[in-house]
């Protein structure tokens, strides 16, 4: 099917293409692809990292981190910390996404309105001139409202085309949502006698954690494939190449006083060993055109508003 790809909406009053699963009278608006500005001029400087020492990070666990092992940790935060600019995000994106094209053009994307996958699909398919066979709503988690999506397909409808299945995102940190979204598409399709779909993921940036989701899908049985162009390093991986292959870093994370200074200044809430397992799925990775929440990006640089807190283009309001 050809159609004409509006660069203000994703489908407009006369959808472009076949799309179920919600009400195409009421078509949820995304922001033109030029709408989103590139700040990545605006990175923290040396004054506003001063700042941030002051005011915010020194004062997290006063009592319990001397101040010279708090501020080595806060340099181990500072050095690390990995801001991606939009334009960076957006040509990994097409890059992940040009690698399945012809996938996506036989495939049935799933998205959910004003979130990140109906944005990421937006984006891919308005750059890459490419329609899929068609929308499902997928919903907001497990899954919820890909049900009543497959209910609402007409007659006429090729079910063939749901045995390939494709969800784009912006980024995967711990996995728990995509593992929680195709386990539970999987049965649906399967409880309606599709058995052989198989699901292609397309998230231009993810961790080892993801990586292990994909390895736990196809234990059960679930075909999918994972298609991703940067590797986020965690926390946890960030300390142990810091101990070992690093050795001009100002912070010797081999001093587990230091260590537990970083510990607790990302999980300042909770007991040590169970930092322990929170730091293999949080990263210091952000992006110009959101801030990760608290359980993907350190805690308390999210809940003390250490880094300003971006709203998503997906989340802004629009009118027609």
């Amino acid at each position: 099917m050809s159609a004409e790809i509006s660069q203000s909406y994703f489908y407009g009053q006369e959808t472009l293409m076949p799309y179920y699963g919600i009400d195409t009278n009421e078509p949820f608006l995304l922001p033109p692809l030029d709408l989103y500005i590139d700040n990545s001029s605006e990175q923290i400087n040396e004054e506003s990292i001063i700042k941030w020492k002051a005011d915010k990070i020194v004062k997290v666990g006063k009592k319990w981190v001397p101040d010279e092992h708090k501020i080595a940790a806060i340099d181990f935060f500072i050095k690390k910390l990995d801001f991606i600019p939009f334009t960076n995000f957006k040509a990994n994106l097409l890059d992940t996404a040009q690698r399945c094209r012809g996938t996506i053009e036989e495939s049935v994307v799933l998205i959910e309105p004003n979130k990140s996958q109906a944005w990421t699909a937006h984006i891919v398919t308005a750059s890459l001139r490419v329609l899929p066979k068609a929308f499902l709503r997928l919903g907001e988690q497990y899954a919820d409202k890909f049900a009543s999506s497959l209910d609402s397909l007409p007659e006429s409808f090729n079910l063939q085309h749901l045995k390939s299945i494709v969800i784009i995102d912006d980024a995967s940190y711990s996995g728990t949502q995509i593992k929680n979204n195709v386990e539970t598409a999987d049965a649906l399709l399967k409880a309606r006698g599709i058995d052989d779909a198989t699901f292609h993921i397309i998230i231009p940036y993810i961790t080892t954690a993801t990586l292990g989701v994909e390895q736990y899908l196809v234990s059960q049985g679930i075909r999918c494939i994972f298609y991703y162009n940067v590797l986020m390093p965690t926390v946890h991986e960030i300390l142990i190449r810091e101990a070992n292959l690093d050795p001009d870093s100002k912070v010797n994370i081999a001093d587990a006083k230091i260590k537990k200074a970083v510990l607790k200044i990302i999980c300042p809430d909770i007991k040590e060993a169970k930092a322990e397992l929170e730091i293999q799925k949080i990263t210091l990775t952000r992006f110009a055109h959101k801030t990760p929440n608290h359980m993907s990006f350190a805690p308390v640089f999210v809940n003390q508003n250490v880094i300003e807190t971006v709203n998503p283009p997906y989340k802004i309001p629009l009118t027609v």
